[in-house]
């Protein structure tokens, strides 16, 4: 019964999750993914070895990729989104933000470390932002 955004769908982004990477980056189309294009125009280039998840909005990233990622090997896991108090969705990110903080709790009571998965809000026009989060 969950909403389904246009042209995405979770097969998708299961799909995506395939590539073996040190980390995994859920990109939000409306946030970070511009503010990417401004990194790279730029003249950045990212780590080969980072899986890029590009999502219409950091609320549809469900628990079961995040897990998937590190499954298949990511160390960390990195979402990022639209600032919470300005996202075009009005709460994924704040469902993205309570939803890191759900998994990190899981997996500490699992015996892994709880910094694993992190969230951070950006804006479009941050590109230097993108560039901080993504090298860190």
């Amino acid at each position: 019964g969950a909403i389904q955004l246009p042209r995405y769908s979770d097969e998708e982004t299961r799909a995506k999750l395939d590539v073996k990477s040190s980390a995994a980056i859920f990109a939000c189309e409306n946030s970070a993914l511009p503010a990417a294009e401004a990194a790279k125009s730029c003249g950045f280039k990212p780590d080969s070895n980072i899986n890029f998840v590009n999502v219409p909005c950091a609320g549809k990233v469900d628990t079961r990729d995040v897990l998937t990622a590190l499954e298949k090997g990511a160390e960390k896991v990195v979402i990022i989104a639209c600032h919470p108090e300005s996202c075009q969705y009005l709460t994924g990110a704040s469902r993205a933000q309570n939803r890191v903080k759900r998994i990190n709790d899981m997996l500490a009571k699992a015996g892994f470390g709880s910094e694993r998965v992190v969230f951070k809000g950006i804006s479009a026009v941050e590109s230097a932002k993108f560039i901080e989060y993504v090298k860190e």
